[in-house]
């Protein structure tokens, strides 16, 4: 199985910075806008690692989240929160199996390539 990074955020300047960091990597990327289009995309079969932002128009990350959830695209699927924030709501524990971690706003470089390497890496089956 093929697995991607898609990296969720509602601010065009994270989309393109991310993924532009990411393809110089050459870890293979797709965009979204908000959570309705991450959720879009899951239903097409992406599996990965999502990177997604919190606080988004239309449908916020903890909803989006919980939607993944609900309707159970959790199979080969890992969410590292991307976010300014200083401390995740509690809602995001009941989802640890899937919910790896967050990286801070604004984003170091090197922590965030480092850590999607070791994200997907972990998605891979061993042999």
């Amino acid at each position: 199985m093929k697995f991607e990074v898609m990296i969720v955020d509602d601010e065009i300047s994270v989309l393109h910075t991310v993924k532009s960091l990411l393809d110089e990597a050459n870890i293979p990327t797709r965009t979204a806008l908000n959570g309705r289009e991450c959720l879009r995309e899951l239903e097409k079969g992406f599996r990965g690692l999502i990177l997604m932002d919190i606080v988004m128009p239309e449908m916020n990350g903890y909803d989006t989240i919980q939607a993944i959830h609900d309707k159970g695209y959790t199979k080969n699927i890992l969410i590292c929160l991307l976010t300014g924030q200083e401390t995740l709501e509690r809602r995001v524990e009941k989802h640890q199996d899937f919910v790896l971690d967050y990286i801070k706003k604004p984003i170091d470089t090197k922590t965030l390539v480092n850590a999607v390497k070791q994200y997907m890496a972990y998605l891979q089956p061993t042999k």
